[in-house]
């Protein structure tokens, strides 16, 4: 039996709804969403963190609520701005002021998070920028027949999970490709790696920090703009 607390049995046996049924129909609600890592157990009358769609563990955009009474709830994703209701049997779902204030206090929380964490990663950016150098020729860029247009290339630092714990990769020459936002302040970095590395499957990785609104400036500016998804594409 799942440890469920004696507040949580108290509003279950009221309401006359079991509640491994009220949790197990939550569960499916919440997974037909596309949410795939939740926990273990979801305590009714606690809020709930968990991945959002798509995310690994760790990521904490998930969230849900199981009302203590067993017949409905709250869920949602807070990177994708998103939220749904949950009914066991018929009849709508009232979310209560003190519900709304935790989910918004929550949604807050995790915004204030991720905003240290983008002034962290660039001040890392700005480090890792300053410590590279100027690079003309690189094997990517070879490949793909374009030129540097102001890139620069240096070591890039990793830490990888293995089996016998966390080890730490640094990638010669990689390729660094600069995120600005429209003040021209740096935010991130992606780099382009000489061929792929095998502890990663793949060429490329940014820093992680900020991506949204960001950009490169290919050549000077003029009156004709022209957007391009990545690198390469713009620089052809």
């Amino acid at each position: 039996m799942k440890n469920y607390t004696p507040t949580t049995l108290f509003w279950a046996v009221f309401a006359q709804i079991p509640l491994a049924q009220a949790e197990a129909e939550f569960r499916t609600k919440i997974l037909a969403d596309g949410f795939d890592l939740l926990p273990d157990h979801i305590e009714p009358g606690r809020l709930t963190r968990f991945p959002g769609i798509g995310k690994k563990r760790g990521n904490t955009a998930g969230w849900c609520k199981l009302f203590l009474d067993g017949r409905g709830g709250v869920y949602g994703d807070f990177s994708a701005g998103f939220s749904r209701t949950f009914k066991l049997g018929s009849g709508r779902v009232h979310i209560d002021e003190a519900t709304r204030r935790e989910i918004e206090e929550a949604r807050k929380q995790r915004q204030a998070e991720i905003e240290a964490r983008h002034a962290k990663k660039a001040i890392e950016a700005q480090a890792a920028w300053d410590r590279a150098k100027p690079y003309a020729v690189h094997p990517y860029l070879a490949r793909k027949g374009i030129k540097a247009h102001g890139l620069r290339s240096g070591d890039w630092c990793k830490w990888i999970e293995t089996p016998n714990g966390w080890r730490r990769i640094v990638i010669k020459n990689a390729l660094l490709v600069p995120m600005h936002d429209e003040t021209g302040k740096l935010w991130n970095l992606q780099a382009i790696f000489p061929e792929v590395v095998p502890e990663l499957g793949r060429n490329k990785e940014f820093l992680g920090g900020r991506k949204a609104g960001l950009f490169f400036v290919i050549c000077d500016p003029t009156d004709t703009l022209l957007i391009a998804e990545g690198y390469a594409t713009g620089a052809t």
